[in-house]
């Protein structure tokens, strides 16, 4: 192990595991920490030992996910996917799919901690549901979206984010009203759609997006709509 890395241990960690998996543990915890913003806290020990101790009495995990899961986590979480492959490649553990799955959403709440680990599948669903709804109002496929437009689809994670978790947008704090009612009437077609989009978010997450955000998707879908090509 490395030197600067100091493992955290819990009652129930003791209480639940064999000497061997909590070397495992341990282990997995040094993976995660290695060249990445992780720090190790008693929650992702505790989140780590209930997942080896699933492991251990092959516990039923949850249901397969839904069929846009992979697409999901690929352009939008691929450095956490990757990170999970590789702690499972080095300590050679051999997991289902499903159980891969799982690790890795524990990963993906370890980077953004607002998140719950219940929370992920349906971010999951909204973060599909708004870049197919993107996707059709710009003629776009869905993979060239991701492809060709990072910085949008960087927006759009952070945003849906926000959504699940109920984050207030704080830049509504110093919403400015003029660019508002400027992207209104310079960019009708793509203000519309971006309403349109707010309306969505309002009815079915409660969730009341600021004027800043609406702007803000405007200027993104105008600049989709005039350089397909670049982002």
């Amino acid at each position: 192990m490395t030197n600067n890395f100091t493992p955290l241990t819990c009652d129930s960690m003791q209480q639940q595991l064999t000497f061997k998996e909590q070397q495992d543990l341990l282990e997995i915890l040094r993976l995660l920490v290695t060249d990445s913003n992780i720090s190790p806290n008693h929650f992702l020990v505790e989140q780590i030992a209930e997942f080896l101790t699933c492991l251990k009495h092959e516990s039923v995990f949850e249901k397969e996910p839904a069929s846009f899961y992979q697409e999901i986590l690929e352009n939008f979480f691929n450095a956490e996917k990757n990170h999970t492959n590789k702690v499972v490649k080095e300590l050679d553990l051999h997991l289902t799919d499903i159980q891969l799955r799982q690790l890795t959403e524990i990963i993906i709440c370890e980077n953004y901690p607002v998140l719950a680990t219940q929370q992920v599948e349906l971010l999951f669903s909204l973060l599909y549901k708004l870049t197919r709804k993107i996707a059709w109002y710009t003629g776009l496929q869905q993979s060239d979206f991701y492809q060709k437009y990072p910085n949008f689809t960087h927006h759009i994670k952070f945003l849906a984010i926000r959504i699940i978790t109920s984050q207030i947008d704080k830049s509504a704090i110093a919403s400015d009203p003029d660019i508002y009612f400027h992207m209104q009437k310079k960019y009708p077609n793509s203000f519309k759609f971006a309403q349109d989009l707010r309306r969505f978010i309002t009815e079915k997450y409660n969730f009341d997006c600021s004027n800043s955000e609406i702007s803000f998707l405007t200027l993104h879908l105008e600049q989709v709509k005039k350089a397909p090509a670049t982002n």
